[in-house]
């Protein structure tokens, strides 16, 4: 039995509440020297636990930011580098943090901005924390010599060792390389749209105004986009069906996007025109907007159309079975086997088959033929839905 000095419990209060108290206490013996408990006294340290938890849970969080941040910062004082964070270790060109950490940060710097940054620091390190530093821009070097542009920013910051220098990094090189790319990017989208074959068109998500029109959408609906720039298609007529809008509207809301929706367009001479067309939202300049893609599928409509007359008034059955299952039969298959119309869609194709053994017996005598793209015939015996051969 030893004596214990300042151990901290957890207790419940009255209230249900949770409480931290540091005990400290000694043991207790009689006069023969048998023990007989402790002594001691206790002090109620809630609101210094809670302090010290705060003070962890800032420093976790700010260690997670620090190391998260996709922007290089770099903690310092007087310029040796305290603490760096991987996007600034990949921006300076080092491997392990261990290498940089010591490091005199501006010796990466060109000569001339080395001084000015060396100078700005100065003055920094004497401001207490949470004095800013304005943006400047510097010319730097990696460890492997690139030339760097970057803008850079520094602020006072107090840490568990002390006030120190946080320096925020933003590299312009690859800012301007990334915006040359976007422009010849933005280049080369344009110029795509321009010579789609397919209609594409952009909307403000909540007006449902034109903002913009490529060439396919005035071959084929006849309107120029002068005449429908700042129109609504509801102005113009576009959609045949306005219960095609409104589902694709519904496609968004509910799916975020709608894809590949077959509808009819009115031409600007009120034809129709069969149409497959995919919506999707996003964002430029602050703007909501919705781009829609279609394509003109009225040639493969007609082909679907006249596919579908023969398959109905042929005179032999025809059916198409996938996993198994039935998923076409024309007319003359439903009356040959006895089923309403539509309702042998979705049945196993064991069904117009005496027994699931002679069905299996057909697959193996016929399967390898139909595997290899070859054509198959045989004769046998099925079954009607009354049960009848």
């Amino acid at each position: 039995h030893r004596p214990f000095h300042a151990m901290v419990t957890r207790r419940q209060g009255a209230d249900g509440s949770t409480r931290w108290v540091s005990i400290s206490g000694e043991p207790r013996f009689d006069a023969q020297d048998n023990f007989r408990g402790y002594w001691g006294v206790g002090r109620d340290v809630t609101q210094e636990v809670a302090a010290e938890q705060t003070v962890l849970a800032t420093e976790t969080r700010y260690r997670e930011l620090f190391r998260r941040s996709p922007s290089p910062l770099v903690l310092h004082r007087w310029g040796r580098v305290v603490d760096a964070n991987p996007a600034a270790m990949a921006m300076f060109g080092y491997a392990q943090r261990s290498s940089m950490i010591g490091q005199d940060l501006f010796s990466h710097y060109e000569p001339g901005d080395d001084e000015t940054a060396r100078q700005q620091a100065a003055r920094l390190e004497g401001l207490a924390p949470g004095a800013m530093q304005p943006m400047a821009e510097y010319r730097l070097r990696t460890l492997s010599r690139r030339r760097r542009l970057v803008q850079a920013t520094s602020v006072r910051v107090e840490t568990a060792s002390g006030p120190a220098t946080l320096t925020f990094f933003t590299d312009q090189t690859e800012q301007s390389r990334a915006q040359d790319a976007l422009r010849r990017s933005e280049g080369l989208l344009s110029h795509l749209v321009a010579t789609s074959p397919d209609v594409i068109t952009l909307t403000e998500a909540e007006s449902g105004r034109y903002a913009m029109v490529n060439k396919a959408f005035e071959a084929l609906s006849g309107w120029t986009s002068a005449e429908v720039l700042g129109r609504t298609s509801e102005e113009i007529g576009i959609w045949h069906k306005a219960s095609d809008r409104t589902a694709i509207r519904e496609a968004i809301r509910r799916d975020g996007l709608a894809s590949n929706v077959p509808v009819a367009f009115r031409r600007k001479d009120g034809s129709a025109i069969s149409m497959l067309v995919s919506v999707a939202p996003f964002q430029m300049d602050g703007q909501n907007y919705l781009v829609l893609y279609a394509r003109d599928v009225s040639e493969s409509e007609r082909t679907r159309l006249v596919h579908g007359a023969i398959l109905e008034n042929a005179s032999i059955g025809i059916a198409l079975t996938r996993d198994q299952q039935f998923v076409l039969a024309n007319p003359r298959v439903e009356d040959m086997f006895g089923w309403e119309r539509g309702t042998l869609i979705g049945q196993h194709g064991s069904v117009v088959w005496p027994s699931v053994e002679e069905w299996q017996d057909v697959g193996r005598a016929i399967g390898p033929q139909l595997s290899a793209g070859q054509q198959a015939e045989a004769e046998r015996t099925m079954r009607r839905r009354d049960g009848t051969t």
